[in-house]
């Protein structure tokens, strides 16, 4: 440390702030690492042995034209 260094006091608002952030990028790193969170296959649903499962955005678009184009 140099000669004159201060320390900037944190406030109450600041603290929950940084804390807040903390969390939040805690709970995102966490969402994005939970098993399922990623794409297994590259996003080529068809042939995918996870497909039935999956809960991806591209999955279900994929289960909701299925659906449309089945005949029946």
């Amino acid at each position: 440390m140099h000669k004159g260094a201060t320390f900037k006091k944190v406030d109450r608002r600041g603290f929950f702030r940084w804390a807040g952030l903390g969390v939040i990028g805690t709970v995102a790193g966490a969402l994005a690492t939970r098993r399922g969170g990623a794409c297994e296959s590259g996003w080529i649903c068809r042939g995918c042995t996870a497909f039935e499962d999956c809960k991806l955005p591209q999955a279900v678009s994929a289960k909701v034209w299925r659906a449309r184009q089945s005949p029946g």
